[in-house]
């Protein structure tokens, strides 16, 4: 089976142990390949052909005639299927792709600098309004440039079809073939583009490049409507800016138009000339479909960093307490305590009844007050309710608790509780360092939302995305 190698490679053989438990006769072997460049070769010659492949939705419908009809397979799944995801991988009546993820477009903003320039983003509901925002910011700091310009030729097609194709309904071809850029939908979302470049309102560079990177972290950049996936560089890369981006959907072209749009997406195909297509329909049939699968793609694993702190802890264990010792001056004290380890029985949590699994339940790693007992605390509810801050601490113990979710919900306007991700366990690779993704709203996400995932699922019908990050 055929995966780009990178992280999506990673995550998906975390779900080979659950797939051997129950095919244990089956071995698999996932390879990591250029699939953008390798695949339609070797769909055509026929040589060396997998039993299965990760694919672009775009290169779907090109490969339709060389790929394995999927769609009795898929019968039983449909309806737990987003409908467009089934329409990307249906050519010619043939349901030729297993739907895997979408890229919804999101509108992503510094909220600092907005409300600078007084600009309210509740108002921004359409591209012009994002126009006087980017007007307002440039003459609040004329070194600003608030709207990137995708400079990476596909990322700028995926993002002018996004604005043109899923907001405005109107695509490159009509049912016939013939060309229809020379329409409505296009002059819009082109007009818009020329009036940034001319008005200097936007800043050209490439998605995740180290110039864009530098601009959105000092605010050159402020105002991104793009792909879920800028999520990313958020989360990730934006360390003086941390705690201060916010997102809503995307503006509209005309009143009452579409607020949504997908930038990308992929699937999963089997060749025609696969040699055991359905063994390579029952790994991806586990991944996607089943209990198991789901959970351990869209839930916790070793690839992604699995849990947010900051948030009310779960049950911990503390070590035992150590002798005490003396020190030269000849008083007795006893040296700092190790952290708390986690406890090794791990409380239940209530199914969800979405095929999404939910998110990890968060804890912190911070610690107030006297030293816990040495046993298992009683478990926290669910969902999590955040603790109030103690009182009468002392000033060390304000600096212990500083960042963890004892300051909310008081902290400051504007002003988020610093976080990080816990130290990676065995097996798991490190987790990033500090940062605040979370608005301080004294409020904990209730389970279901997926504010720190850089994809989301083509499975849920309903997926729902925190408003602040």
């Amino acid at each position: 089976l055929w995966f780009n190698d990178d992280d999506i490679l990673k995550v998906f053989k975390t779900v080979v142990p659950s797939f051997n438990a129950k095919y244990p006769q089956v071995k698999l072997n996932l390879v990591g390949v250029d699939v953008s460049t390798k695949l339609a070769p070797t769909l055509i010659s026929g040589t060396g052909v997998p039993d299965g492949s990760f694919a672009a939705d775009g290169a779907v419908g090109a490969q339709a005639n060389e790929l394995y009809d999927l769609s009795s397979l898929m019968k039983p799944h449909l309806a737990d299927t987003v409908q467009y995801k089934l329409d990307v991988n249906t050519v010619n009546g043939k349901l030729v792709g297993i739907p895997w993820d979408t890229d919804p477009g999101l509108f992503f903003y510094r909220e600092d600098i907005l409300s600078a320039a007084g600009v309210n983003p509740a108002q921004l509901t359409s591209y012009e309004a994002l126009l006087d925002a980017a007007r307002a910011v440039k003459g609040k700091n004329p070194n600003a440039q608030p709207i990137p310009l995708e400079q990476d030729p596909g990322l700028g097609m995926q993002w002018l079809m996004m604005l043109v194709s899923q907001q405005q309904g109107s695509g490159l071809t009509d049912a016939n073939g013939k060309l229809t850029i020379d329409t409505d939908a296009y002059r819009n979302a082109l007009t818009w583009i020329k009036t940034i470049v001319d008005e200097g309102l936007g800043a050209r560079c490439k998605f995740a490049s180290t110039a864009q990177i530098a601009l959105a972290d000092n605010g050159t950049i402020s105002i991104v409507p793009w792909a879920i996936w800028f999520n990313f560089l958020v989360q990730t890369s934006l360390p003086k800016s941390s705690g201060k981006w916010r997102v809503q959907q995307l503006p509209t072209w005309k009143s009452g138009g579409a607020t949504s749009g997908v930038m990308g997406g992929s699937s999963f195909i089997i060749p025609q000339k696969a040699a055991r297509p359905q063994l390579a329909w029952l790994f991806y049939e586990h991944a996607l479909y089943s209990e198991e699968g789901v959970t351990q793609v869209f839930g916790e694993n070793t690839v992604y960093p699995p849990r947010p702190r900051g948030w009310p802890p779960g049950p911990r264990c503390a070590p035992p307490s150590r002798p005490r010792r003396r020190t030269r001056g000849g008083t007795a004290r006893s040296p700092p305590s190790p952290r708390p380890r986690p406890c090794s029985a791990r409380p239940a949590r209530p199914r969800s009844s979405s095929p999404i699994a939910e998110p990890a339940r968060p804890r912190s790693r911070s610690t107030t007050g006297p030293s816990a007992p040495a046993r298992c605390s009683p478990p926290a509810p669910w969902p999590p309710t955040v603790p109030t801050a103690p009182t009468g601490s002392s000033s060390r113990s304000r600096r212990r608790t500083r960042g963890t979710a004892s300051r909310q919900p008081c902290c400051p306007p504007n002003r988020g509780p610093r976080s990080s991700w816990r130290s990676a366990g065995p097996g798991e690779r490190r987790g990033y360092g500090k940062r605040d993704f979370l608005r301080c709203s004294g409020e904990v996400p209730e389970p279901g939302s997926m504010a720190t995932r850089l994809r989301l699922c083509g499975l849920a019908k309903t997926v729902t995305v925190e408003p602040s990050l």
